[in-house]
């Protein structure tokens, strides 16, 4: 039967070549409504480059995280006397790359800057403390959580975070309060980027440079939607060189976005989709091109082989069977749809329990960055203690703590290897990487300080994974 279909965005860019890559090949024509009519008052942009850091020396201090059964005070000291032989060589190694990114100023040192963290929890907690609805976005759910925790501890007002692997009820709960304004903040990550209406807000916050100039309207768009009132946008940039490029582009949100990256054949995401629509109907031969063709119906070669392992993968563990000479799923894989995250390619989730009871949950492949054992994990910026990983049961067991005078980072190796060239022009060459990703160990940081206070090691299983990459040859 002929379908119709209606595509809708704010802000992609050639709308009409997007879809027609999305949508299957077909002679009708597409029509694209390009005025804009939303209503909007006038908006005020502000980048904000954290002010520059005054070299002085810090204080020894101790730092304590308390529970009724955990004590630890830790001495802080310099991270350089702790390391030896080649636990010194790998760091510096490390503090050389740092130094190579950093941003150098007119007597070649690295210009270092107040942390952008700080700063934007500093004014978020102002401009609620004033009375503007402000909405923050982090890229990242730990970033998210750390500027929850640093404005709560600046301002008095009701904030609360938001973030994918928070249980839905406790979404619904914050999305609740939020719009009927019985939250003055909420800092998030691009989980309140799309796809949620937050109604009447005054100002956003952008923790660093979101990537795209397409994301940070998405995001400064969810303010100034009365055209009777001014709102803001604060961009907080980091000391990147990318962050720092953006200092020198301004004004961020005028000009053409960019394009849309999209990738139709990617093996993980069409396996899914071919049982999905295998629930709805046989999978016949034809609709080889009617996932992975052009307009035209002609498949590509690339594209027509991810498509036949996509399909043999799933003929190999049962999921589709035939009948007919066509494919269908099994009665039980009919609901398939219902399990098919549209945010994350990652299947595979790992709980956080406390006393037995799911507080939160995290991608497989974040879990060994987050959840090692002795990591701190926010949840609301509120410390929990993680006491135990089990990858193959698929949790991880915490404790709450009453506070927390460090927080954890992480200390990992990745290797990047090419498997097969897919397009090459000249020197730079695109296609499958394999990647292999090693967490070995993990630092405890002052929160107010950013010192290292104690170094970690632990043994983790490397985690490994195919991609697809871009490099120079």
């Amino acid at each position: 039967p002929s379908c119709q279909y209606f595509a809708c965005s704010a802000t992609v860019r050639d709308a009409a070549g997007h879809a027609s890559s999305l949508l299957p090949p077909s002679s009708r024509q597409l029509v694209v409504i390009d005025d804009d009519a939303s209503p909007r008052g006038p908006k005020q942009v502000v980048v904000w480059n954290p002010p520059l850091k005054k070299e002085k020396k810090i204080k020894r201090k101790k730092v304590e995280a308390e529970t009724d059964e955990y004590n630890s005070d830790t001495e802080e000291y310099d991270e350089d006397q702790a390391l030896q032989g080649e636990e010194k060589a790998r760091a510096a190694m490390m503090l050389a790359e740092r130094k190579a990114l950093a941003v150098e100023g007119t007597d070649g040192e690295p210009i270092r800057r107040k942390s952008a963290i700080v700063e934007a929890a500093r004014i978020v907690a102002s401009l609620t403390s004033h009375g503007v609805r402000t909405l923050c976005f982090a890229k990242t759910r730990k970033l998210q959580e750390l500027v929850l925790g640093y404005a709560c501890e600046r301002s008095s007002t009701r904030l609360a975070g938001y973030r994918g692997g928070y249980t839905p009820a406790e979404r619904r709960r914050i999305e609740s309060d939020f719009f009927e304004g019985r939250l003055d903040g909420v800092v998030a990550t691009c989980a309140l980027e799309l796809g949620v209406d937050v109604g009447d807000l005054d100002a956003t916050v952008h923790l660093g440079w979101p990537g795209s100039r397409c994301s940070l309207r998405q995001q400064a768009g969810r303010a100034g939607r009365d055209p009777a009132r001014a709102s803001l946008a604060v961009v907080v940039l980091f000391n990147g060189p990318l962050d720092q490029l953006m200092a020198q582009k301004a004004p961020l949100l005028t000009g053409e976005v960019e394009p849309c990256a999209l990738s139709i054949a990617n093996e993980r995401v069409l396996r899914d989709q071919l049982l999905c629509a295998a629930a709805e109907a046989p999978l016949a031969t034809e609709d080889r091109a009617r996932f992975v063709g052009r307009r035209d119906g002609s498949v590509p070669e690339e594209s027509g082989r991810v498509y036949d392992r996509a399909l043999d993968s799933l003929r190999r563990d049962g999921s589709l069977v035939e009948r007919s000479k066509a494919l269908c799923c099994r009665r039980s894989d009919v609901k398939h749809a219902k399990n098919v995250p549209l945010r994350v390619v990652d299947p595979v989730t790992i709980e956080v329990r406390i006393n037995g009871v799911v507080l939160d949950t995290v991608p497989y492949a974040r879990a060994f960055y987050e959840l090692f054992e002795g990591a701190i994990y926010l949840h609301q910026a509120r410390p929990h203690l993680v006491t135990k990983l089990d990858l193959q049961a698929r949790y991880a067991s915490v404790k709450r703590l009453r506070t927390c005078g460090y927080i954890t980072a992480s200390r990992n190796h990745t290797d990047v290897d090419p498997v097969r060239v897919l397009e090459a022009r000249g020197p730079l060459k695109t296609g499958v990487v394999h990647v292999v990703s090693k967490v070995w160990g993990y630092r405890k940081v002052c929160r107010q300080t950013f010192k290292v206070l104690e170094l970690k090691e632990f043994s983790l299983p490397p985690l490994e994974f195919d991609s697809r990459g871009t490099w120079v040859d």
